[in-house]
């Protein structure tokens, strides 16, 4: 066969010198040669300026790029600075994706970088190496990423995000895999640290995570070790365990632990309209399974009162699901505070005031007094707050503490949020062998906020809401009855002063001297 090609060789001698030329450039060639011409491409291609150093490629399956002192300006709409300054860059690329929809980037490695990325209201990305003003999706899919001595910043404007991240490998064993793009990634051990910080929703926060040499970046189901913390005022946001594709997340299985001052605050970054709330402690088991998060093994305390249970979240359109279903041992009834309007004293500490209302707080803590002398919460509620995401809410307290003689010994409380239209349907609160069961509505899908209740009373035992005292006579007899409520207004306060409706009740077995009696000792005489 050697002697067929030889003699085929020698027939062609054309074709033999085109042979040996090709391997000639092949050993010669210095890509450095394309590097002027690679900088004008892109720099026509987008309008701004792109500088390089040096490049090298080496082909093969896959070919790997490498690139070092890298500049590109910024989109003429970004920041008045570079969109990226990297001392080094190398990146491998799969050959057969480049005539596909998508190219395939299975690993980037960054050191030495200062790179800002923007995404504007319209659509616009700085990043794109297309038409400027091209807002498609992009044609790159970066499989993994790995970073040392790096700093990203990150600027979504449509959803108030802005993220910088301090990217440092503290293994130097790291720092030698990172430059090889076609070693393995060990994610066993933890090699770089990642400083965070930023603003969400007008929100700040700041955090600290130690992670594997590589991060999977998006599209890749590859889970990487994290564990890390984030805060946010007083809020505290702790994770152990592994996720994949930062970017687009693809999978979580770690422990969380999440603790802070008061629920409200956390609406920046649920989009929850959740009541302000004494100090909580809540952790669980977290997953991640397509657009559904999971929390199972879900144990805490809000306040003094304990948690047990699980819940979801589910990223869908127009807005997303929010589901738990919780339980309570014991649950202390001033730590649901506002909702019910029944305070809690505090150890001369101010109430607590969610992060919206920072920059508000004497306004908060003057309301906070007044509201004290009242007996209706007059907390403001937020219309738009109850249009950002739907809820389906149950919870079973099978023993309530409660402030002075309030005869309360259950609760159960079915919520659900859908559409901007909140409904309690049930709330139960069982006193003895009767139960208060309310049906309340809160419209806010229009303005003004609506409000409807319906409020059964059944069989109450008046010995239970009217204890025997020197005043008033031993009660006896059930007390049953509904009350038929509508009105519209910002808070309870307001909706209770402007509500019209029914009141109708009844006495089983009761003795009217007795209601008389319990009447007089009520009013003081």
């Amino acid at each position: 066969m050697t002697t067929a090609v030889s003699r085929s060789l020698k027939r062609h001698p054309i074709a033999l010198g085109v042979l040996l030329l090709l391997i000639l450039v092949v050993l010669v060639f210095d890509w450095n040669w394309l590097r002027h011409p690679v900088e004008r491409y892109i720099s026509n291609k987008t309008e701004r300026t792109f500088t390089l150093g040096h490049l090298d490629v080496d082909l093969g399956f896959p070919t790997v790029v490498r690139l070092r002192d890298v500049y590109f300006s910024n989109a003429d709409w970004g920041r008045k600075e570079p969109m990226a300054k990297v001392g080094q860059v190398e990146f491998s690329v799969s050959l057969p994706s480049l005539f596909a929809d998508k190219i395939l980037v299975p690993r980037l490695a960054v050191s030495n970088a200062d790179v800002v990325m923007e995404m504007d209201k319209e659509g616009r990305r700085n990043w794109r190496l297309s038409e400027p003003d091209d807002t498609r999706p992009g044609r790159v899919r970066i499989g993994s990423l790995a970073v040392a001595d790096t700093r990203l910043r990150f600027y979504q404007y449509a959803r108030n995000l802005e993220v910088a991240v301090d990217a440092n490998t503290f293994d130097p064993k790291a720092a030698d895999q990172a430059r090889d793009a076609n070693a393995q990634p060990d994610n066993a051990t933890f090699t770089t640290r990642y400083a965070i910080r930023g603003n969400y929703n007008d929100a700040a926060f700041a955090g600290e995570a130690i992670a594997g040499d590589t991060l999977t970046f998006q599209e890749s189901g590859t889970p990487f070790p994290l564990k890390g913390y984030l805060e946010a005022g007083t809020t505290r946001f702790d994770v152990d365990g592994q996720i994949a594709d930062v970017v687009n997340l693809s999978a979580i299985d770690a422990r969380m632990k999440i603790r802070g001052e008061t629920l409200a605050n956390l609406y920046p970054f649920l989009l929850l309209p959740l009541p302000a709330s004494p100090p909580y402690m809540l952790e669980g088991h977290l997953k991640l399974n397509g657009n559904l998060y999971t929390m199972d093994e879900l144990r805490g305390k809000i306040g003094s009162s304990d948690v047990t249970g699980s819940g979801t979240y589910e990223k869908r359109e127009p807005r997303p699901l929010l589901t738990a279903k919780l339980s309570s041992s014991l649950l202390d009834v001033t730590d649901l505070g506002p909702l019910i309007g029944v305070s809690k004293k505090h150890d001369g500490a101010s109430p607590p005031v969610s992060q919206s209302e920072t920059k508000n707080r004497a306004s908060a803590k003057a309301k906070d007094a007044a509201s004290d002398k009242r007996v209706l919460p007059t907390q403001q509620f937020q219309p738009e707050r109850f249009k950002a995401i739907d809820a389906a809410f149950d919870l079973d307290a099978s023993k309530l503490e409660v402030p002075g003689k309030l005869p309360l010994d259950s609760l159960n409380v079915s919520l659900r949020l859908k559409d901007g239209v909140l409904k309690l349907e049930p709330f139960t609160v069982g006193m003895g062998a009767g139960a208060v069961i309310s049906r309340i509505t809160l419209d806010a899908s229009g303005e003004p906020m609506r409000a409807d209740a319906v409020i059964d009373i059944k069989q109450v035992g008046l010995s239970r809401l009217l204890p025997a005292s020197d005043k008033v006579a031993p009660s006896t007899g059930t007390l049953g009855g509904r009350i038929s409520l509508r009105g519209t207004g910002s808070s309870v306060a307001e909706f209770a002063a402007k509500a019209d409706g029914q009141i109708s009740v009844a006495v089983s077995r009761g003795r009217v001297s007795n209601l008389i009696d319990a009447a007089s000792g009520l009013n003081g005489s």
